[in-house]
């Protein structure tokens, strides 16, 4: 019986076979809510685009547009999707003949001589090629597997290339908030020391006239090495966010410079939370790992279709005489290779890629529950931070008013220093808040963005 007989014959039996090659078991998803319970806003409302220029920052624009062009960590993102995209290149490719070809020149020289002196020869030269064809049938579906496998790890590395993306667009935009809540910090201990001195500068001219003892003088000059100590440390704290932002965009420290900016006139973007089921559409790192269980399923796939037969056609061309003299062979073949016994490998490698399916399934859903707790997170702090700053606001105008008085009440003897450093700490207080709620405001509207996805951005990649 002929190889393509026998083929024949198997086929029908081998295809009824590969009925039995299903994948994984689908993922199931945790329940979601029908509305954040933290959410004030119920309309969905889409951060389309750049979503950093709703803060209305020239400067920021700059450096979230400078990080997105030289950032080292997006660099190295572009190279591993260009790293997948080659992969299932390679893995589309078992579904299409392979063809080789071969060829050989040579050249050869016979001597002939009819006597010691009299020596003779002839060169001859022949030149052949050969061509082969190989294809293997992917009956049972485990190349197209592969394929899908590998086209989903592509989609995974896409999704996680945004997902990088918009974390380099968050953090170099969280940093910028940081270095101006930092220099504002840094502008309340100096106007708070500013204050500090023109009181020391009071109290001397009282201690001066024998209006204010050597004990009050003693204070208030503590109070201020006090204010000036505090100046260090939040100088520290600028130049160490200017560097971290500096590194962002893929440049050292060194020369690095942010435009002063101011805190407050940063504005708020209006972002609503939308709905939870929006969250699997929206967030890039949820596609990724959406991606990835694809990618896991169509690899059970392939692990099972290992326990079944493979089956190879080839044929050749060889010894086509370039020229002009000789013959020319051809062969067609077809070969069935079956696995027998395999030690258990086959069955380790099928139980393996079903953990791993396994394993996603639980991460994936960890990760949609590690997202709706962010949004939830994300809107608290936002609702907090509103009402502190609001509250702040009061508090830093009756500080103000409350210092002047007790200053003016000092002067004339009508109040004791302690008074004045009482309105004084209270003032630096309430402003180092005023500007920590600020921040913390900003802050969660980056997070809230963030958790939600980001912008509607095109896919670069």
């Amino acid at each position: 019986m002929t190889a393509m007989r026998r083929l024949a014959i198997l086929l029908p039996t081998l295809a009824l076979a590969a009925c039995a090659l299903p994948g994984a078991e689908p993922a199931s998803l945790p329940v979601l809510p029908e509305a954040y319970a933290a959410a004030t806003v119920p309309a969905p409302t889409a951060v389309a685009g750049p979503w950093w220029l709703a803060f209305g920052d020239a400067e920021l624009d700059s450096l979230v547009a400078r990080s997105m062009a030289a950032n080292n960590d997006l660099a190295a993102g572009i190279q591993r999707v260009a790293q997948a995209r080659a992969q299932a290149r390679v893995a589309g490719s078992t579904l299409l003949p392979q063809a080789d070809g071969s060829g050989t020149v040579s050249r050869d020289y016979t001597e002939r001589s009819s006597s010691a002196s009299s020596r003779s020869g002839s060169t001859s030269t022949s030149a052949s090629a050969g061509l082969s064809v190989s294809y293997e049938v992917d009956l049972f579906g485990a190349n197209r597997a592969a394929r899908a496998a590998a086209e989903a790890d592509l989609e995974s590395e896409r999704h996680a290339f945004r997902a990088l993306t918009l974390t380099v667009q968050s953090d170099t935009t969280a940093t910028y908030v940081d270095l101006l809540a930092a220099r504002a910090q840094l502008a309340v201990a100096r106007d708070s020391l500013a204050a500090q001195e023109r009181v020391l500068q009071l109290v001397e001219t009282r201690y001066d006239e024998g209006a204010a003892s050597g004990f009050d003088l003693t204070r208030q000059r503590s109070a201020v090495a006090s204010g000036r100590a505090r100046i260090p440390g939040t100088e520290e704290t600028v130049a160490r966010l200017g560097n971290s932002l500096a590194i962002l965009l893929g440049r050292p420290p060194e020369g690095f410079a942010v435009a002063a900016g101011d805190l407050f006139a940063l504005t708020l973007p209006p972002v609503a939370a939308g709905i939870p089921a929006e969250l699997l559409m929206r967030r890039p790192d949820l596609q990724s790992a959406e991606a990835g269980l694809r990618a896991a399923d169509a690899d059970v796939s392939v692990a099972r279709a290992a326990f079944f037969p493979r089956i190879d056609l080839s044929a050749a061309l060889a010894g086509i005489d370039l020229t002009g003299s000789g013959g020319v062979s051809a062969s067609l073949a077809s070969g069935i290779v079956a696995p027998l016994f395999s030690a258990g490998r086959l069955e380790g490698v099928l139980e393996g890629s079903q953990a791993r399916h396994a394993e996603l399934v639980a991460a994936y859903r960890q990760s949609v529950l590690t997202a709706l707790a962010e949004v939830e997170s994300a809107l608290l702090a936002a609702e907090s931070a509103d009402r502190q700053e609001e509250l702040y606001r009061l508090a830093v105008d009756q500080a103000e008013r409350a210092l002047l008085a007790a200053e003016a009440r000092y002067a004339t003897g009508a109040e004791d220093l302690l008074s004045v450093l009482d309105a004084q700490q209270t003032l630096l207080d309430a402003n180092a808040s005023l500007v920590a709620a600020r921040q913390a405001r900003l802050a969660a509207s980056v997070d809230l963005v963030r958790a939600l996805g980001g912008g509607w951005l095109p896919d670069a990649t």
